[in-house]
């Protein structure tokens, strides 16, 4: 084996080590990431879930279920403002779902005002609607809800009736 040729071994083996040690580190992080939410929802041991929307709930679920999962996850890990700081790549590696299917699962949530997006800068967060469930007192909600509309029922309508009649016919 001539020189270059251990040179050139040398080399790769340097570079796969690089590689290892940046896949090693990811992997890491993501488990902090994990941690994180983790830790975050224990010191948050409850949500407070609104009655006068659980037919809405339950129908959304029906129609949208992934996107029901993530605004769950959102609630679940919010902070006591109901508000969660999590980039949109984050929840597609939670979920396993591309950046895209994220982005369309969030407008959906956006759309039927369950959740609400807020910029600041160059960081983004989620402020989960309060009318539909909150994680503090009720005399919080008052002094620090950021989000409190109405949920829309855009295309809610039908299955919501499909529900009904499901349940109807079980009580029978």
């Amino acid at each position: 084996m001539n020189q270059s040729n251990y040179e050139e071994l040398e080399k790769s083996k340097e570079d796969l080590i690089k590689e290892i040690n940046s896949l090693k580190e990811e992997v890491r992080v993501k488990d902090l990431r994990l941690k994180q939410f983790e830790t975050e929802s224990i010191s948050n041991k409850f949500i407070q879930v609104f009655n006068y929307y659980q037919k809405f709930i339950r129908t959304f679920n029906l129609k949208h279920p992934k996107a029901f999962n993530i605004f769950l996850f959102m609630c679940e890990n919010s902070d006591k403002n109901n508000e969660i700081f999590i980039s949109q790549k984050s929840l597609s590696e939670i979920f396993n779902i591309s950046e895209r299917k994220t982005r369309e699962k969030i407008k959906i949530l956006s759309d039927h005002k369950l959740i609400k997006k807020i910029k600041n800068g160059r960081n983004v967060s989620y402020v989960i609607n309060s009318s539909i469930c909150w994680k503090n007192s009720a005399e919080q909600k008052i002094k620090f809800s950021k989000f409190h509309e109405q949920p829309v029922y855009l295309d809610l309508k039908s299955e919501e009736k499909q529900y009904k009649t499901k349940i109807e016919k079980g009580v029978k």
